[in-house]
């Protein structure tokens, strides 16, 4: 439809041209083909501001569609790795009280054992046994 508007609106730019080319200037009506052709040209150029005005629009709108899709892409992406990260240090902080509590409960043990009759005579083990508390450092 815009297409058409623009040929027919063409075709009487071109007719009112070559009718002002075939006038006198001198001629009474001169002046008001003159007019007319200057509104018809207006009219032409309102015509392909508004076209390239739909087509910037449209053109800003898909864009705008694609940068939402994509930072929509990378927000998922950034929360993804951070649940990785959060289940990691979860997991390093775990370990890093477990790994020490079992190091202490097996030399407790050998300790124990080793102290059997009820009093810590060896030196080495009354030497640890102060440091045997599974708190972070």
């Amino acid at each position: 439809m815009d297409e058409e508007i623009k040929d027919l609106l063409d075709e009487e730019i071109k007719s009112q041209i070559n009718t002002i080319s075939s006038m006198n200037v001198e001629d009474d009506n001169y002046s008001k083909a003159i007019d007319s052709l200057v509104k018809l040209h207006k009219l032409r150029i309102e015509e392909t501001k508004s076209i390239t005005d739909l087509e910037d629009r449209t053109y800003k709108r898909e864009n705008d569609e694609k940068t939402c899709e994509l930072s929509e892409e990378i927000r998922q992406e950034q929360l993804s790795e951070q649940k990785k990260d959060r289940y990691i240090r979860i997991g390093l902080d775990v370990a890093g009280l477990l790994v020490p509590i079992m190091f202490y409960s097996a030399w407790m043990r050998k300790g124990f054992k080793f102290e059997e009759t009820g009093t810590f005579t060896s030196t080495t083990f009354r030497g640890l046994f102060g440091h045997f508390k599974p708190t972070r450092r």
